[in-house]
């Protein structure tokens, strides 16, 4: 069985800056998720790719935050 604190999560999603984080559903999930230790990573359709026939992805580690302004901090992108 994987313990959920190796779990991580990669949300494809509209831009981050244009979402009501309270309506959103990827949100929501994401916040469930930081309860039982899952790491959230965000993507936008831009970030994906192929290289080399394989499907690769940039993706931003997410933390989210009880602030309603400031909800998110979104770390330097990883390519994956």
């Amino acid at each position: 069985m994987i313990s959920a604190k190796t779990l991580s999560v990669a949300f494809v999603m509209d831009s981050i800056t244009t979402i009501t984080p309270a309506k959103d559903s990827s949100v929501a999930m994401m916040r469930a998720g930081t309860k039982m230790n899952v790491q959230s990573f965000y993507m936008g359709i831009d970030d994906l790719f192929v290289e080399a026939g394989r499907a690769q992805a940039i993706t931003y580690p997410l933390t989210l935050t009880d602030d309603p302004e400031e909800w998110e901090q979104m770390q330097a992108g990883l390519w994956k």
